[in-house]
């Protein structure tokens, strides 16, 4: 009793201590350092111990080290001897702990109570007293506790001996406690009451023979029970074993342990009357012993864990702490008055609101802290803050500020900025925590966040600016209970001359003003230029991903760039951390790209006859400048002035700024005794005739790959690749795609395949098509930023859907276009497939948009076309064509088996094919006068061919075999797949005559290639009702009008083959004098000339055709010197004869 006065009386002292009382790591580290120091003592004794007076006074020394030391001082505080209050205050700490888990569950268990602590009349009891009235019941019952703690519960257990002391100052000695019993069912106070139980609360342990007399009970304990921890309970067994005393005396004799109790206090106190039978049933019907409770630190954390699920808090150790004040406050009342005060169940209401309203208060505190925090986090801060901004913070006359602006998040940053400046009074008034809040507009409209904000804006002393962050619309629209309270917090505090509540609305767009006239509304302004110069750089140190790379944006362009083509959502992006991408190379099975087979290639210029230098230029103007020396070409050398013999490619500018008046120029260079048209400016036609005919066998000229694929070494802008069907220019152009990127991952790739582009529009069949069309071009040559900004649209069909920033497009076109040359952009290649599978109808609208782009900032712009198209490509685009080198023998090899490899075909069968192919080669030559083996396409068709019959070929194999083999076993692949009638003749017939219709229907397809105006709703039809099998047989892939096929030589094979099958009919021969006369149709004419039934109608109508070929070529020596050059034979034998007869009678 004196102990718990001394320490009421020291409650100042406690409040002072109580973050270390509350510290459960305190006591522990404090035990732990005690055992260590008496395993291994520092100090001989404190007398030993000698403060150093130059050193900090925490810091000792002994007065004589040990030799294993040789400092002076140790970093080990020392100890002191210590008694009083310090040893017995875990009892106390436990005892008050008690009491909060009673206040609390009281409160939540019962429907009304009175709590004491200390009670006189509870004698022994004295440390919990409770009287309380059950829900549902009109009954009071009074409990009592006493507490007992200790810190080493193996040394202190509850032993027979102890619980039969007769010491009444033992703290297990149950004399004492029923003689407690006895007085409070005397005492008034509890006299004719319903007393419930009689609880002795301890942390000890229990040993075996104490428990002999103990009886466990499993009633349900509201107030002492934890689920997170078994309580036991026992009650009393009046008839037990007697105590070992007794029983090593008398071995053979039982004594009830009531008996044993009594004589206990017979002898503790002899001048008491034994007590009646009554009190001593009581005593053992309603004393209870809790032994192994949670000690006080493990109490505190239940205590918490309670606290917390109450609070919804998942750490409420301010919760429990500040519960605790609350009850210490209250035994505290104790030592200035002569008696104490009940704890009632207002006052833990009291407790609990008083508690809700400061912790709501904490975290608002929080909550308003986290929003400006992770503001601040963002890293970055503009050159300036707007003035209104500092007037309206010390305003008198305004209540609220709403800023409009284009980026909420943006200016949200700024007012973060803002509330940290600083400026003095900006410091002084919304330095501490919780002197605003500063919220999201969708946190304000969760309920409980809502409450907590009002609320704490509520607040007379704390919260006196609001800053409301996100408004999209009229605040009454969005939550009127909201509109309502900020309003009427405002009219509260605020009055006509002074003003202390203050809201700033952040706002995107224009609001419905609030109902105030103590309002203002600025505009403000934010975007990159707004930024400091060191939050400029931090923006760019931000990363997106660049064609499959993640880079920083710094390494990409710079701070006077990013002004440029940074807005608000692209800033804003980038501080959110969301993803901006720039796309990667587009590339589509139209390319036939396949990396693992796939041979790295050579190109070489082309090849001009020596004559040239013989003859007169048309034009006297003409200045043809030849790289080498007198000796390469001394036939030549100082005997023409039209001829320069430039030493080098180091003198080259120079000749070229001397005769920059010619009106043509013909750059030529001198390699392996041969000459090389490498340049030119002006009009190229006067060398076009002295052009030697591209052979594998003039190949002397080889540009690799990697020389072509770095902008460093290959300084040509305009790149022009043209050559025959199949010879892998669109294969050549995607691995060049990623050669540049290998080259400089900087550098920004672009492919587009033209055909993507070629179609109408305004066409019902193409309202589908996601692309950009060539019909759509309206701009010429010098109107580059209108090219460009097609480009992109080509380039980035979806990019507006994808990328709601623009950051992508802005940027593409801005490094096409910039012109202050203080801005860093990447370099940008555009590599443009298949000219001429969009000429003749799309082929101006393209020049057009490939002239503009010549002026525009890109580093190289490449172009890949058939022969037809060279021409026309170099007069307009002022450029010389590459030509692709053809497979030498090693490099068909190679492909070869890497086809082989990629059929998962035994590669030790590989020599047997190869010989095969080799034979079919040579007899290809030998008909054909040209080595198609060299050409990739038809090489692996060759080797699928041989595959799939088995090496079983005619000996006349040549290239519409090649073409018809290969096709058919596509078809035949999918039917046998799709087959269901069985290995039968029937079967047999059923897919040849599948077969047949499917060979149709990509005839009709190729003719609508060719010939657009024939593509109808029928054949639309047609496609989208077997577009799955068109797919599936692998000539055809999406794309178009619909579908394409996979490469153009096929569209030319089913061409011929569907003329040949329609050639009969009206529709068809205007088509057939057209596919005669037009250089687009070379390939076709080639399957035609091999196609029987086309033959035999040819020679049937041979003078028809003469005289409508005579309407289209005037010059028939023209189309002779065509039939010649396309070694049409079979067209030959037919119209030779009445061609002649033709000519002979134009010259009669």
């Amino acid at each position: 009793m004196n102990s718990v006065l001394i320490w009421v009386r020291s409650y100042n002292y406690i409040l002072n201590l109580r973050k270390t009382l509350d510290h459960n790591m305190y006591k522990r580290r404090q035990n732990d350092q005690r055992a260590q120091n008496r395993k291994n003592p520092k100090f001989t004794s404190p007398s030993k111990v000698s403060f150093i007076l130059d050193m900090s006074p925490i810091k000792a020394a002994l007065d004589q080290p040990t030799a294993s030391s040789t400092s002076a001082v140790t970093d080990k505080i020392p100890l002191y001897s210590s008694d009083g209050l310090r040893k017995t205050m875990h009892g106390n700490i436990f005892q008050l702990r008690l009491l909060m888990l009673f206040l609390d569950r009281a409160h939540r268990v019962y429907d009304d109570f009175y709590l004491a602590t200390e009670m006189n009349k509870a004698e022994k009891f004295d440390d919990v007293v409770l009287l309380f009235k059950k829900k549902g019941s009109g009954q009071w019952f009074w409990r009592f506790l006493q507490a007992k703690h200790t810190s080493n519960m193996d040394k202190n257990k509850i032993t027979e001996s102890e619980l039969l002391k007769s010491d009444e100052k033992k703290p297990m000695a149950l004399v004492k406690y029923l003689k407690s019993l006895i007085y409070i069912k005397s005492c008034g106070t509890f006299k004719d009451s319903c007393l419930d139980t009689f609880v002795l609360c301890v942390n000890h342990n229990v040993d075996n023979d104490a428990k002999t007399h103990l009886t466990e009970c499993n009633e349900p304990d509201p107030i002492l029970d934890f689920k997170q921890h078994r309580c036991r309970k026992y009650s009393l067994n009046p008839i037990s074993k007697m105590s070992s005393v007794y029983r090593n005396r008398h071995k053979n004799c039982k004594e009830t342990f009531r008996e044993e109790l009594l004589n206990v206090y017979r002898t503790v106190y002899p001048k008491e009357p034994d007590p009646c039978p009554d009190d001593v049933d009581d005593f053992f019907a309603k004393f209870r012993l809790i032994p192994q409770y949670p000690n006080k630190d493990n109490l505190v954390k239940f205590i918490n864990k309670e606290m917390g699920e109450q609070m919804e808090l998942l750490n409420a150790e301010l919760a429990t702490s500040s519960f605790q004040d609350k009850v210490l406050e209250y035994m505290a009342e104790f030592g200035e008055e002569t008696g104490g005060r009940y704890m009632v169940v207002k006052d833990a209401r009291k407790f609990k609101d008083k508690l809700k309203c400061n912790i709501n208060t904490l975290m608002m505190a929080g909550l308003s802290k986290a929003r400006p925090e992770t503001l601040r986090n963002y890293k970055i801060s503009f050159r300036t803050i707007p003035q209104e901004w500092f007037s309206f913070s010390t305003s008198s006359t305004l209540d609220v500020l709403l800023i409009i602006t284009e980026s909420v998040l943006l200016t949200a940053i700024k007012v973060a900025q803002f509330l940290k400046s600083d400026d003095e009074n900006i410091k002084t008034k919304y330095g501490p925590q919780d002197s605003y809040i500063f919220l999201t507009l969708d946190m304000c409209l969760i309920e409980n966040i809502k409450e907590l904000a009002c609320s704490s804006f509520d607040s007379d002393t704390t919260h006196n600016l609001f800053v409301l962050e996100g408004l999209t619309d009229d605040l009454s629209v969005q939550d009127n209970d909201l509109c309502n309270r900020l309003e009427n917090t405002l009219d509260y505090f605020n009055s006509p001359q002074s003003v202390t509540k203050q809201l700033i609305i952040i706002a995107k767009y224009e609001t419905d003003s609030p109902k105030t006239d103590r309002f203002q509304k600025i505009q403000d302004t934010v975007g990159f230029k707004e930024l400091n110069d060191q939050s400029q750089e931090s923006l760019l140190t931000r990363k997106i991903e660049y064609q499959n790379e993640i880079l920083a944006l710094h390494l990409l362009l710079n701070a006077r760039a990013a002004q440029q083509i940074f807005d608000l959502c692209t800033i804003e992006r980038l501080l959110l951390g969301e993803d901006i991408v720039v796309e990667a190379v587009r590339t589509s099975p139209y390319d036939g790209y396949d990396k693992d087979n796939y041979i790295n290639r050579t190109l070489s210029h082309q090849i001009v006859n020596r004559e040239m230098l013989k003859e007169e230029p048309p034009e006297k103007s003409t200045k043809v400048l030849i790289i080498g020396t007198d000796s390469d070409i001394p036939e030549f050398a100082n005997k023409r002035d039209n001829i320069v013999i430039v030493p080098g490619y180091k003198h080259m500018q120079h000749e070229l700024d001397k005769h920059k008046n010619s009106a043509n120029i013909i750059v030529l260079v001198h390699k392996n005794d041969e000459l090389l048209w490498v340049d030119f400016k002006g009009d190229p036609t006067a060398i076009y005739k002295y052009l030697k005919e591209f052979d594998v066998e003039l190949t002397l000229d080889e540009i690799k790959e990697d020389e072509i694929a770095s902008i460093k070494t290959n300084k040509k802008k305009i790149n022009i690749l043209v050559d025959n069907p199949g010879t892998g220019k669109s294969c050549l152009l995607v691995s060049l795609a990623g050669n540049l990127k290998a080259k400089d991952r900087l550098l920004w790739v672009v492919k587009v395949n033209l055909n993507d582009h070629a179609f109408d529009p305004k066409s019902p069949l193409s309202k589908d098509i996601k692309y950009k069309s060539l019909k759509d071009v309206d701009f010429e040559k010098g109107e580059t930023n209108k090219a460009v900004k097609f480009l992109m649209e080509m380039v980035f069909p979806e990019a507006e859907k994808r990328d709601k920033s623009g950051f992508q497009r802005d940027f593409f076109i801005n490094s096409l276009c910039y012109e202050d040359d203080k801005c860093l952009y990447p370099q940008v290649a555009i590599l443009f497939d298949g000219f001429d599978e969009i000429s003749p109808i799309y082929r101006e609208q393209t020049l057009r948009l490939l002239r503009a782009l010549n002026t525009s900032r890109a580093a190289c712009v490449w172009v890949t076309s058939r022969l037809q198209e060279k021409h026309i490509l170099e007069k307009e685009l002022g450029s010389v064509a590459y030509h692709l080198n053809p497979f030498t023998k090693e490099q068909q090899k190679q492909y070869m088996k890497k086809v082989w490899k990629s059929k998962q075909a035994v590669l030790s069968d590989f020599n047997t094919i190869l010989s095969k192919v080799e034979g079919i080669q040579r007899r290809l030559i030998s008909a054909m006068r040209s080595d198609f083996t060299n050409v990739p396409l038809q090489l692996k068709m060759l080797v699928d061919v041989v595959v799939e019959e088995n090496n079983r070929l005619p000996e006349d194999f040549g290239l519409y075999d090649l073409y018809r083999n290969f096709t058919e076993s596509k078809f035949k692949v999918y039917y046998e797949e799709k087959r269901a009638v069985g290995a039968t003749v029937a079967g047999t017939d059923v897919i040849d005559r599948d077969i047949q219709i499917m060979t149709t229907k990509h005839g009709n397809i190729a003719l609508a290639l060719f010939f657009p105006e024939l593509f109808d709703d029928e054949l639309q039809n047609e496609i989208e009702n077997d577009f799955s099998a068109l797919i599936r047989i692998g000539l055809l892939i999406p794309g178009g009008q619909l579908v394409r096929f996979v490469h153009m030589s096929f569209a030319e094979y089913f061409l011929a083959i569907h003329i040949a099958e329609k050639v009969g009919k009206d529709n068809i021969q205007d088509k057939i004098i057209r596919i005669l006369c037009d250089n687009n149709f070379k390939v076709t004419r080639k399957f035609l000339n091999k196609i029987p039934n086309f033959i035999n109608w040819m020679t049937t109508n041979s003078k028809d055709i003469i005289n409508a070929l005579v309407e289209n070529f005037q010059d028939m020596a023209t189309f002779i010197n065509m039939l010649i050059e396309d070694e049409l034979i079979n067209f030959m034998d037919i119209l030779n004869e009445p061609i002649l007869a033709n000519i002979a009678n134009q010259n009669l």
